[in-house]
């Protein structure tokens, strides 16, 4: 007579309970933490604001980029009218670049402003960045106030980071999280 061997229950389930706590340490936690989703979302916006520059710069035309607070969401426009049929398309998705950041998946943020310093004694009194086709900044429209400097300040619970697009030569920091 041969006998046969199988795998009992008690083993199968102890099997499965190890590769149970193996794959819940080896799975890393993908939603991400406060300061995480903070800089994904200043990191969104500074792209979006070097996207803006750089495809005014590319089209030789003015372009620019408005960003809405108190509905966090951030737009790209390829001339000067802020019309739906004048968004620019977003480099990688494809799409028209307006984006709604409370519906993004990764990102948060409680409050967002945007603080604009012209040069000269202009006044600034908008949420849009005007880049010429040299990659100067203005609010206002162009050739109507240039500027010295923007600050987007964000903020999600007790963290906040900031991100600085200077008027001059148009760069954009972002700055570290405090």
């Amino acid at each position: 007579m041969q006998q046969q061997r199988g795998i009992s229950l008690l083993e199968i389930t102890i099997i499965v309970s190890i590769l149970g706590i193996i794959a819940a340490v080896a799975i890393p936690n993908f939603s991400a933490s406060d300061p995480d989703k903070l800089a994904l979302t200043t990191e969104e916006i500074a792209q979006a604001i070097r996207f803006t520059r750089n495809e005014a710069i590319r089209i030789q035309t003015t372009t620019h980029f408005e960003l809405l607070a108190s509905s966090q969401i951030i737009r790209v426009y390829k001339d000067t009218t802020s019309s739906s049929n004048s968004l620019a398309y977003h480099p990688v998705s494809k799409k028209k670049y307006d984006i709604q950041l409370a519906s993004h998946p990764f990102i948060a943020i409680d409050n967002i402003s945007i603080t604009m310093t012209p040069a000269g004694t202009g006044s600034c009194n908008n949420t849009k960045i005007y880049f010429d086709k040299l990659g100067n900044t203005w609010c206002n429209g162009p050739a109507n106030t240039f500027l010295r400097q923007t600050v987007i300040s964000a903020s999600l619970t007790q963290l906040s980071q900031s991100i600085t697009v200077d008027g001059f030569t148009g760069r954009v920091v972002v700055s570290s999280l405090q």
